[in-house]
């Protein structure tokens, strides 16, 4: 088995025409990683150097889930090695092809978002990606999508590694700004995003062309024609048309403030896919903010929840009582207080308001006083 360095190369996963990618295993740490190297007809070649060793550099430099997570950087013999995470999965060109169809809307918001984050993040650390496109986008078998290949990608403020009157990129993911040459910035990679998102949602790119030069023309000059499509929000294609607007300045300010936008279309389609009605925006948003608080946060508001309705329980159970507490009529009292033989009580119970028979006392014969009874033995 062929090793460099303490790494077992394993199998060849992909190639292409600056470079091959092998999976490896590193017999230090034990684990599987993913080593990507020039090929070697390329290696005298210091404009490719170049923008190997940039990609490491600005790979090192970020840490996201969404974006492939690099492990070091080495060379041996003539050729430097890239020692990056192994990703498994498909690309979202792989899987666009396998499909052979478009994407569902609520995968796509779902997947897109997934790349907007990475991307927000590597803007916020001044790496601008510069090549985002279906085959630069791995989504993992459990659905999470890493954004690959940062060769072409540069640093804000730094000098373009082009070549003179050369451009590099994808031309049909590739910002009008680019194709004239210009460095871009932010909006460029969120032009290719948005392409990106279209070709999801529609099956195809919004421009398509016989020659690279009537594509390029198209990028720079063409509409993006309409997205028919009986299920999309208004919201989600307005905001996918302001993202393709051939000046920069017409785009959103950033792809946060894109990836905003769509997160909350994608929260109400993921409700709709659940069998349920359309979540409304504030209900989207609160579902937002819960998604977004840690574990620990999220118990204290449960247990402070649950603290209060305790007591809103024993207060109403108190209220209750004091609710069905006797009068304060003396009559009422004297009533209450009154004992009850069960004679009574079946009476009341009958209604009738007289007395059993069982319990009719018997007729008193009348008996004549001391006085009466003196006065007639006298007269005898």
């Amino acid at each position: 088995m062929v090793r460099i360095g303490p790494y077992q190369i394993i199998e060849l996963l992909g190639e292409g025409g600056v470079g091959r990618v092998h999976a490896a295993f590193d017999t230090v740490l034990e684990r599987e990683v993913a080593i990507k190297s020039l090929r070697p007809e390329l290696l005298n070649d210091k404009s490719f150097l170049e923008r190997f060793r940039n990609e490491a550099t600005h790979l090192a430099r970020l840490n996201h889930p969404n974006i492939t997570t690099l492990h070091s950087l080495f060379s041996e013999g003539h050729n430097l090695y890239m020692v990056m995470e192994r990703v498994r999965g498909q690309s979202l060109d792989e899987l666009l092809r396998a499909r052979g169809a478009r994407i569902g809307i609520r995968d796509s918001l779902t997947l897109i978002t997934q790349v907007a984050d990475g991307l927000a993040y590597a803007h916020s650390m001044n790496v601008i990606h510069r090549d985002i496109k279906p085959a630069n986008l791995m989504i993992t078998e459990t659905g999470l999508v890493k954004i690959m290949d940062f060769g072409i990608a540069r640093a804000r403020g730094s000098q373009r590694l082009t070549r003179d009157g050369g451009i590099v990129g994808t031309l049909p993911y590739m910002a009008p700004e680019q194709l004239r040459g210009e460095p871009g910035d932010e909006r460029s990679d969120l032009y290719s995003l948005a392409i990106v998102l279209y070709e999801m949602l529609a099956g195809h790119v919004p421009f398509a062309a016989a020659t690279d030069y009537a594509l390029m023309q198209a990028q720079i000059h063409a509409r993006p024609p309409r997205l028919y499509l009986p299920d999309l929000a208004p919201d989600v294609e307005s905001a996918l048309l302001q993202a393709l607007a051939k000046k920069p300045e017409h785009r959103f300010d950033s792809v946060q403030a894109f990836r905003d936008t769509l997160r909350t279309s994608a929260l109400r389609y993921e409700a709709a896919g659940r069998g349920r009605t359309l979540m409304p925006i504030p209900t989207a948003f609160a579902a937002r903010w819960l998604a977004r608080i840690d574990r620990a946060t999220f118990m204290r508001f449960t247990v402070m929840a649950a603290a209060v309705v305790l007591a809103v329980s024993l207060l109403g159970l108190v209220a209750r009582m004091l609710l069905s507490s006797p009068s304060s009529d003396p009559s009422s009292l004297d009533l209450l207080a009154a004992p009850k033989t069960p004679s009574l009580e079946r009476a009341a119970a009958t209604g009738s308001g007289r007395l059993p028979p069982a319990i009719i006392p018997p007729p008193q014969t009348s008996r004549p006083q001391p006085a009466v009874l003196e006065r007639e033995r006298h007269a005898h």
